[in-house]
């Protein structure tokens, strides 16, 4: 070894890996940028998603209030007058269930509490679907 430096032969190899090393970082780089671009795409999406919800809510509260006043005729709308059904008496079970609300702590279901109603239980379905596949975390012991 002379007093200059490290022999050719180390400092290729240490050349070669040093140049290996930089060529896989950017390779981990592109990969990490690529999934965060990804994730900001499914991020954009759900949110995007959620202000079309909020919109649609908005009119179909608009739409309700218009038929309330005697604005919209039902009568030219038939498929709302179902809707409109279903949504007076969700609205009686909710002032019902204010009216007589149960003893604290009682989580149990009456008897007599109304099944779902099966146009219910497809749009839920319909919401679940839309929902982001969430991957399992680390199991907890």
């Amino acid at each position: 070894m002379s007093r200059r430096g490290l022999p050719p032969e180390l400092k290729n190899q240490l050349g070669s890996f040093f140049r290996t090393t930089l060529q896989q970082l950017d390779t981990v780089r592109e990969v990490v940028t690529q999934a965060s671009k990804e994730g900001k795409r499914q991020l954009d999406l759900t949110l995007l998603k959620r202000k079309r919800q909020a919109l649609l809510t908005e009119i179909g509260e608009t739409v309700v209030r218009l038929a309330r006043e005697g604005k919209l005729d039902e009568g030219d709308f038939p498929e709302l007058s179902g809707l409109f059904s279903r949504l007076d008496a969700l609205e009686e079970q909710l002032e019902a269930s204010s009216a007589n609300p149960r003893p604290a702590g009682w989580g149990g279901h009456k008897a007599d509490d109304a099944e779902p109603h099966e146009e219910d239980l497809e749009e839920y379905a319909e919401e679940a679907a839309d929902l982001p596949d969430l991957e399992p975390g680390p199991k907890k012991k």
